[in-house]
């Protein structure tokens, strides 16, 4: 995880249309700052986005069709 968040940051790391993050308490919510999203990341593993993609220089998150073509080709 600590890669990801090197390559894109601890907010693009949570999925926030996941229904994980629709339960979680509004407090947690509210007042996320980067400890407390690493840890609820760690503890409840399906707020991550995903997929998450690095290699050979490439860093992808989420599913983007788009990106993905450029990246990769057709």
């Amino acid at each position: 995880m600590q890669h990801a968040e090197t390559a894109f940051g601890w907010e693009s790391l949570v999925n926030k249309r996941s229904t994980t993050w629709r339960n979680l308490d509004e407090a947690v919510k509210n007042n996320l700052d980067r400890a407390t999203a690493l840890k609820v990341l760690q503890d409840q593993p399906t707020l991550i986005k995903r997929p998450i993609i690095l290699q050979d220089g490439i860093a992808l998150i989420g599913f983007d069709v788009k990106q993905y073509e450029q990246t990769f080709g057709k």
